[in-house]
């Protein structure tokens, strides 16, 4: 779905279409672009690469929380805690911050099971829980985890 077609299908599109981020609805300053921010561009654009966008259906925003706006640091090391089995499969287990809806759990599952050496991908809402088992070591699951980051 281009940008402009998420635009027009936002809620009040008529009356504020250039006025919020495409991606998380924040207003946007006088003469931005769609984004307000290149967290929300990159995520936007992820969702769009993965074919997913299905998710800007099924979200909702509540203007009376906390936007969702991703932190602008490096990649966290997973490695110390992932566990290898003896089947040579690897397990982590990580808080999600910023988690606020289904279709936030629901575009990491998709995302993640969209990747071939995935073996279990779930999210807990309410815990802001990732339970992720994949093929491969720790270098991979540093790969998965920077998806789910992304």
């Amino acid at each position: 779905m281009s940008v402009t077609a998420l635009i027009e299908a936002m809620p009040g599109a008529a009356a504020t279409a250039q006025a919020r981020c495409v991606h998380c609805g924040e207003r946007l300053a006088s003469g931005a672009a769609a984004f307000c921010c290149s967290g929300c561009a990159a995520a936007y654009r992820l969702v769009e690469e993965l074919g997913l966008e299905r998710y800007y259906g099924g979200r909702r925003l509540d203007p009376q929380i906390r936007l969702p706006r991703p932190p602008d640091e490096p990649a966290a090391d997973s490695a110390a805690f992932t566990v290898t089995a003896a089947d040579g499969t690897s397990s982590l287990e990580l808080m999600i911050d910023g988690l606020h809806c289904a279709a936030c759990v629901w575009l990491i599952e998709r995302a993640l099971a969209r990747q071939s050496e995935v073996i279990e991908a779930r999210v807990n809402l309410t815990a802001r829980r990732l339970r992720l088992r994949w093929r491969g070591g720790a270098a991979e699951g540093a790969r998965l985890v920077g998806l789910v980051q992304r």
